[in-house]
């Protein structure tokens, strides 16, 4: 699967943070997973 990508302190702004989701696409359309809870830190 793809890649999420995270830029950090984005725009010059200390702490923020722009979280762009992988999307994968064909001749049916595109599907971007943004959450999956057995991904997530616990």
């Amino acid at each position: 699967m793809g890649q999420i990508k995270v830029e950090h302190d984005a725009g010059g702004i200390s702490g923020l943070c722009v979280i762009t989701p992988a999307v994968h696409g064909d001749k049916r359309g595109y599907f971007s997973e943004t959450y999956n809870l057995s991904q997530t830190a616990r």
